[in-house]
Parts: C-alpha cells; structure tokens; sequence
C-alpha cells in the first residue's frame, strides 16, 4: 500500500502482463513450494554447479514480492531465477549470470544481493586482484553501465545494509536504479510516520564531484516485510523488487518503455514526490537527498506520468543543444521535473575472461537543466550529480513552460536523455 503499487495492479490491472524480470541472488533459488505466492507462478531457475538444491528464504522472499499470485507487485510477469555464489564468486561468474539472464530476453533485472569484497577478477603473482570496492564506481559498476546502453535492459540494485552505510556493489553505477529501505510501520499509505531504515546504505566512498553519480535513487519499503509462509524479514533487498516490479507495471502499461531506461527512471524520480521525514537537498541539486535520493516510490503518481504522456526519451546530437521542450501546466499545486541521460559506457569482447574484457569509460557529459515559466523568467534551474537533476516549482502559475537543457560539457557526438514532469 505504501508505494500504492497495489492500487494500480487492482484497480488498473496493470500485473506486469507480457513483462520478463530477471532476478540475480546470491547462494540459491526461490523455492516455489514454500509459499502459496509462488503456487503456479512463471519461474524459471538456471542449474548452477554447487548450489542447484539449496535453499534459500531471501530469493523465495524476493520472488514473492516481484511475482507473488496474491501480494506480488507484478504477477503476470515471467521471471527468471539465477545467481552467484556469495564470496566465492569471481567477476567472470558475475558476467555470465547476467548474460544468461540478457538471453533470455528479459526486460529488467532485479539484483537483491550484493558482490562482495572478496569478488575477484583473477590472480597477479598468486594474489587476488580486487575489482569490487563499495561505494565507489568500481570495475563492476562500470560493467554493469554497458547494459543500458547495448542491451535496452533496466537494471534494479539494493542499496545494501550495513553500519558503515555504503552503498554495495554495483549500486554505483549511473544507469540503474539503487534503492534504499523505509518503515512503512504497516500504515499504509497515510505516510506520516514512514521512517529510513537505519541499515540502508547511502554513503559514498569516493570524492564528490558535481559528475559524480549520488545513491540511492529512491527508496521504498523494506522493514518487517512477511510472505506467507515465511518469516518477517527486512533489508533494501526486499525495497528493490517492489522498485523492479513497478517498472514492470509500467511497462504493461505502456510497452514502449521496455526499452526507455531513461524515461522510466525519470518517471520514478519526477512521481517521487513523498519525502521521509530530514530530507535535505544535497549542494548543487535541492530535490535530490543523501539518503533517500528523489524521495519514496509512488507506482500511482508514475503511471499517471506514463497514461497523460508526460515523458519523452531522446537522442540528440551535440549542435542539437541547447535543448527546449514546451508543456502546458494547469492549476497544480506543484510542477517537478526530472532529467536523466545515459553513462554511455560499451564493451567489445564477448570473452567471460576477466583480463579480455574492456569497458569503454567516457567521461559522462554535463547537464544543466532549466525552467523557464510562462512570464519568460527563469523560474528554476539545478545542476547535476551524476546523470540526474531534478527541478521542482511550487504552486507554479498555469500557462506554458520551456525546458531547457543546456549541454556543460561533454565529449560524445550524441547524447541520449529523458525528461518526465510529474
């Protein structure tokens, strides 16, 4: 009730329908027998060599919440199951999981775990070289960075757990979407005493710049979460499915989105307009917090942005800025617009082997985003962290506004971006 996911599943019938989510766990699969969510639903698990029987309540929980027949945000959705095997994983496995789920067509990848200090990319001299470092846009985040931008897949990352609150691999990365976990205190959707989870990860190991990406994204809830049949659990790894089964909502919504990684987040980031209580805007980008990033998912607000058309997704060559699109605002109580564009990261090699794999890491181009109101005064403007900005207007006059974007800097020949205005 509290991300209103449920409202939109029952009253729209918006289940996900013709949807694949792919789901990357750690250590085992969802056991459909053990919770009458699963009873019937489409699961699909790949044979992992060492852990193919073992059992594990954290991916049936996760499943459950993505596909469950009776709870479950998106229940018509297909999933397939696969994963890595926890500290013992090496960078090379963590490819080929992904990829496998990558050819089974999947639309959007829930990822509820996490690569771990230990995640190697191979020996130098019979010692470990390292490639996972939390809170930093590390190898792996780097890797990850790719999918959007050669697969058309939304990838979907649990901020983590942990007191020294920073953010786990790859939740650094720019393209995907990194949830953080709130208290919902079983109030449903009257918000008032919704609390940030003391566990969920926020901080960022390296130097803040004005490019550099700012986690989480959003958060949702992920305290005292129960399954039938299972125990109460809690952790942001049970905030990212609800996230990932959202997307798939608005894809069967609006099917064009399968493949619009930058308009769905920035639907998620412009409809996520509930805060949870200290929210703070971070220097440089007012509507954008440390913690809780753009502010608790709302699946009701996002479709109301798909159904009335207001987003757009495009691709524009560098002479092409700045760039202006005009809308038409009525009597509202607030106007929030957000901008998101792509680290436009590739790789070359098909090879699973740590050493023969590339990652082309341009420096992501800079963004200013403005709004012009209807007398022509700049009414607002923000700079970015990362591939995000986000700009909100309160009890803004009706008539017409100009988005402007303005390109800082950049070295690519295009460049791909979304706007959403909620």
């Amino acid at each position: 009730q509290a991300t209103q996911a449920a409202y939109v599943k029952n009253t729209w019938g918006n289940k996900g329908a013709g949807v694949i989510i792919g789901m990357l766990e750690d250590n085992g699969m969802p056991v459909t027998t053990d919770t009458s969510e699963l009873t019937g639903a489409n699961i699909v698990c790949q044979t992992i060599q060492n852990f193919t029987n073992v059992y594990r309540d954290h991916s049936t929980r996760v499943a459950a919440i993505l596909v469950g027949k009776n709870n479950g945000v998106a229940p018509a959705a297909s999933l397939y199951a696969t994963g890595i095997e926890g500290e013992d994983t090496t960078f090379c496995e963590f490819y080929k999981r992904v990829e496998w789920l990558l050819d089974r067509g999947i639309n959007v990848i829930n990822m509820s775990c996490q690569l771990s200090n230990e995640c190697i990319a191979g020996t130098s001299n019979g010692n470990h070289v390292q490639y996972v470092e939390e809170g930093k846009y590390d190898q792996a985040s780097q890797w990850v960075d790719h999918i959007a931008m050669q697969h058309d897949v939304h990838f979907v990352k649990s901020a983590g757990n942990g007191d020294d609150h920073k953010i786990t691999s790859p939740g650094m990365a720019y393209n995907i979407i990194t949830v953080g976990s709130f208290n919902d205190n079983n109030t449903g959707t009257t918000h008032t005493d919704d609390v940030l989870a003391s566990s969920s990860c926020y901080e960022e190991t390296q130097t803040p710049t004005a490019n550099a990406p700012e986690k989480p994204d959003l958060v949702a809830p992920g305290e005292n979460i129960t399954v039938s049949g299972l125990e109460t659990a809690s952790g942001t790894s049970f905030a990212a499915p609800q996230v990932t089964g959202i997307i798939a909502q608005l894809i069967s919504c609006q099917p064009s989105l399968a493949v619009q990684q930058r308009a769905v987040k920035a639907i998620l980031l412009a409809s996520a307009w509930r805060k949870l209580p200290g929210f703070t805007g971070i220097s440089g980008c007012a509507f954008f917090d440390d913690k809780q990033g753009a502010g608790k998912v709302d699946s009701k607000n996002a479709r109301y942005v798909v159904s009335s058309g207001n987003y757009m997704q495009a691709l524009v060559n560098a002479s092409g800025f700045p760039y202006t699109k005009t809308i038409s605002v009525g009597s509202v109580s607030s106007l929030r617009v957000a901008l998101v564009w792509n680290k436009r990261n590739t790789i070359t090699s098909s090879s699973h082997v740590e050493s023969s794999v590339t990652v082309n890491n341009p420096a992501i181009t800079n963004f200013k985003l403005e709004v012009i109101g209807p007398n022509g005064l700049l009414v607002s403007s923000d700079m970015s962290y990362g591939n995000v900005e986000i700009v909100e207007l309160t009890s803004p006059p009706a008539g017409t506004y100009t988005i402007r974007i303005t390109r800082i800097s950049g070295s690519e020949t295009q460049d791909s971006f979304a706007l959403a205005w909620w």
